[in-house]
């Protein structure tokens, strides 16, 4: 049995560890100034700290057989923060879409060695396992883009379900 603990610990170590892309390829510079566990509100992420990735824990499906272990499948977001800063004439969508893509390569493309820290490149159709700690973890449902046209303050949700047989 793996703990909640742990895979949110794993989740995030993959989450934080993000690079901006480069033709569709991680190019070593940090896609966030800002990661954590804890989403705070929204006043207090300014413009220094972002682009912010935080994480927010959800709620937990429980599926039980008479003839087989009980599957769970657990519910989160990352939420990304950003601010236009280019001015009134930049594509606010550019920034937005560049941090987007570099989240989803991540979670499809990059997994967890055993140590639940360092970042491997993950084989073509494996299943994203957080370092061998759940059965798979992706971003599942709606992804909500906000480009902050208002405010200059853009935001963007990633729904992640976790499959998890503890």
């Amino acid at each position: 049995m793996t703990s909640s603990e742990t895979i949110f610990q794993n989740l995030f170590s993959l989450l934080s560890q993000t690079q901006q892309l480069t033709n569709g390829v991680p190019n070593g510079n940090p896609m966030f100034v800002t990661t954590a566990r804890r989403l705070p509100q929204v006043s207090q992420v300014g413009q220094a700290i972002q682009p912010a990735l935080y994480m927010l824990e959800g709620e937990e499906d429980v599926e039980e057989h008479a003839l087989a272990l009980a599957k769970y499948e657990i519910h989160c977001a990352a939420v990304c923060f950003f601010r236009n800063t280019g001015g009134p004439n930049e594509v606010v969508s550019t920034q937005m879409n560049g941090l987007r893509d570099a989240v989803i390569f991540q979670m499809q493309q990059r997994t967890l060695d055993l140590d639940g820290v360092t970042v491997v490149p993950m084989a073509g159709g494996l299943k994203q396992t957080l370092g061998q700690v759940v059965y798979h973890a992706r971003i599942k449902g709606r992804i909500l883009k906000n480009e902050g046209l208002q405010n200059n303050q853009g935001a963007i949700v990633f729904p992640i379900s976790i499959l998890s047989g503890m």
